[in-house]
């Protein structure tokens, strides 16, 4: 589940230009390890609200539960989103300042099978950040 941006406010086209160069110089220096991925598509400039890509099976067994990690490549559970839809559908998160952008990588293991078995990265698991880049705030405007 994700929000979308306004694409008529001023600072899209900024915030969309940005993204497009960092990607093409990420993918160009190596870090782009899945072009399918992103085959014919830009930046989708989105916030994430709920993602079921990495959610776990709940399993009881006898009086305790566990959790089991899915199959590598599993069916998503599908999750039922309309009553947060009919009671936050309209909600306006606002307009947000950008004062920096995270360069981040995600857990090598999961994308390159030679990694498989080495120390997972610092941090969650899932991204590294390798460069924080202040760039300001993006919708300030200069008097």
């Amino acid at each position: 589940l994700y929000i979308d941006v306004d694409k008529e406010h001023e600072s899209f086209q900024k915030i969309q230009l940005i993204g497009s160069l960092l990607r093409e110089k990420m993918r160009n220096a190596g870090f782009q390890v899945q072009e399918e991925r992103i085959k014919g598509q830009g930046i989708k400039i989105h916030a994430t609200l709920l993602n079921t890509k990495r959610r776990t099976s709940i399993q009881e067994s006898g009086s305790q539960t566990q959790q089991q990690p899915q199959n590598k490549h599993p069916r998503r559970i599908p999750v039922d989103v309309r009553d947060i839809i009919a009671e936050f559908g309209a909600y306006d998160f606002g307009v947000w300042n950008i004062s920096e952008v995270l360069l981040s990588r995600m857990n090598q293991q999961e994308l390159l099978p030679e990694l498989k078995g080495q120390r997972p990265h610092k941090g969650s698991g899932f991204y590294e950040t390798l460069e924080q880049i202040n760039i300001g705030a993006l919708s300030e405007k200069k008097e």
